[in-house]
């Protein structure tokens, strides 16, 4: 039988290494920074799936499905919707920054990410409090894309933000 100050000392390990293996098992900085780059697109359920994966090696091998679920053309290597995806998030940062927020972030990037250059914008008049002037977006049926009675029309204000319950339309 091993004498009491070992089995102590076996325990005080055991509970030291333990906050250790549960903080390995976390999301850590790349793992975070993949989610927000691409929460314009993804699922409540994807990213609930995401944060359950306990091994870095599996949340790895979810993003390749991820981004492989997406792929219109599976006869070519590349992934075009990846990069068509990561060049629309890139113009939606630049075009829609506002104070505090990446362009992607705001409901103007995740709208332009998610359907694309709007087919008519209207700038409202008068309104230009933030850094951009309030505008109506006008998006008509295209093939992917159809909206109830044709059209979708949105309006933003100078901050980027559509009216309340937009967001969760988005998502």
């Amino acid at each position: 039988m091993r004498n009491p100050s070992t089995r102590s000392a076996i325990l005080l390990a055991v509970a030291l290494l333990s906050p250790g293996l549960a903080a390995a098992q976390k999301l850590d900085k790349d793992d975070k920074k993949w989610l927000d780059d691409v929460r314009p697109i993804l699922t409540v359920d994807e990213e609930k799936t995401y944060k359950g994966l306990k091994e870095k090696g599996d949340r790895q091998e979810f993003q390749k499905i991820f981004w492989a679920r997406r792929d219109a053309d599976l006869a070519t290597p590349e992934i075009e919707f990846q990069a068509e995806y990561q060049a629309a998030r890139a113009a939606a940062d630049q075009k829609f920054r506002v104070a505090g927020q990446v362009g992607s972030n705001t409901d103007c990037g995740r709208t332009f990410i998610l359907l694309g250059k709007p087919d008519e914008v209207q700038e409202e008049p008068g309104g230009a409090t933030g850094l951009m002037v309030p505008q109506t977006w006008t998006y008509r049926d295209r093939p992917g894309h159809t909206f109830q009675g044709g059209k979708a029309v949105i309006a933003f204000d100078a901050d980027c933000r559509a009216p309340s319950g937009f967001s969760s339309q988005l998502d």
